[in-house]
This record gives structure tokens, C-alpha cells and sequence, in this order.
């Protein structure tokens, strides 16, 4: 059995003893949506893809685009598109980590 997410090349390969097999592949990837909620204090959104909810942490980028300092400022309603790498995180509890953020 063999499934893919849309927009990235992290698979669930095969069925093994009653569990499924995650080989997570560390490469780039993006995801776009609406900003439904920000924590200046958590360095991170939330983004609603249309599809589902997912929380962006935007902590180790260079300059922080939810604080009031820098040319980029991220606000509710902003629509924006995240580059990121996919990570054990995302599955357990829907945590992209942020590598860039561009308002679209």
C-alpha cells in the first residue's frame, strides 16, 4: 500500500505488523492559506488551508513576521504561502516549521 501528500514527497510505504511505515523525506515544501490566528509571544499562526487547520511556527526564521519590527509583518486574513520541511511534528500535532513566509 502506498500513499502520497499532495505537495510533498513524505509517503506512508508499507503496512508493517499493523501500523503504517512513515519514511519521512526532509524536503522542501509549501502550503498556503489564510491566517486565522497569531501568537506574537509563541512565535507562531495558525493557517487555515481550506482543508484543514495548521499551526506555523515561525521561530527560527531570521526576523520574526508577526512582531511590529522588519519589512514583514503577518496579520490576521493575511493569505500567505509557507516553505518549510516536513517533520515528525507535523503528524503528531499539524506544526509546520516555517523556513519562509510570502504574503500572496
Amino acid at each position: 500500500i502506498s500513499a502520497c501528500l499532495v505537495g510533498s514527497e513524505m509517503c506512508i510505504r508499507d503496512r508493517y505488523y499493523g501500523y503504517d511505515v512513515v519514511s519521512p523525506l526532509t524536503t522542501d515544501t509549501f502550503v498556503e492559506g489564510t491566517i486565522t490566528s497569531v501568537s506574537v509571544d509563541d512565535e507562531q499562526f495558525t493557517l487555515d488551508t481550506g482543508l484543514q487547520m495548521l499551526t506555523v511556527e515561525v521561530d527560527e526564521l531570521l526576523s520574526n513576521p508577526l512582531d511590529t519590527e522588519g519589512y514583514q509583518q503577518l496579520e490576521i486574513g493575511d493569505r500567505v504561502r509557507v516553505n518549510g520541511e516536513i517533520d515528525y511534528d507535523f503528524f503528531q500535532g499539524r506544526v509546520f516549521e516555517a523556513d519562509y513566509v510570502t504574503n500572496i
